[in-house]
């Protein structure tokens, strides 16, 4: 009768642990999907500040060039003086569009590296029922021939 209890106790203890293995693979995914979470959407925080950063900069060059402009004389309707403007102006633009693309490009990859990982703890924790019931199975099994 006592490796009839020694059975019984090792299934359960089996069927405890991996279901508790399980469940702390899904919970550690969740943290870490809502870590990824949580840095996606500080990706649209910086990336906003780098795009202002960068306004502030055009039209901190832009204000320096017009009074330097004036001070040599030149009227900022001369082709030469729009030229550079122009291109300052959309070389500026440029940089705030491009920064806003890989901003959007980060944040695709964190929210799809938040959902795998948000699957591989749900994976986790079907397959440590599968575990289980292994593990039951087994006892099943082992009671079963140590009962006869």
């Amino acid at each position: 009768m006592s490796w009839l209890v020694v059975a019984i106790a090792s299934t359960t203890i089996n069927v405890a642990s991996s279901l508790k293995r399980g469940k702390e693979a899904k919970d550690q995914a969740n943290r870490e999907a809502a870590q990824m979470d949580r840095d996606r959407r500080l990706t649209v925080v910086e990336s906003e500040q780098r795009n202002n950063d960068r306004m502030t900069e055009y039209q901190d060059a832009r204000s320096t060039n017009d009074a330097f402009f004036a001070f040599l004389g030149r009227d900022t309707t001369d082709q030469s003086v729009k030229a550079f403007l122009g291109k300052q102006q959309e070389v500026a633009f440029e940089d705030v569009a491009t920064s806003g693309l890989q901003s959007r490009m980060e944040q695709a990859k964190l929210a799809s590296q938040a959902n795998d990982r948000r699957i591989s703890g749900k994976n986790a924790e079907t397959a440590s029922y599968y575990d289980a019931a292994s593990s039951i199975t087994g006892g099943l099994y082992k009671y079963k021939t140590t009962k006869q």
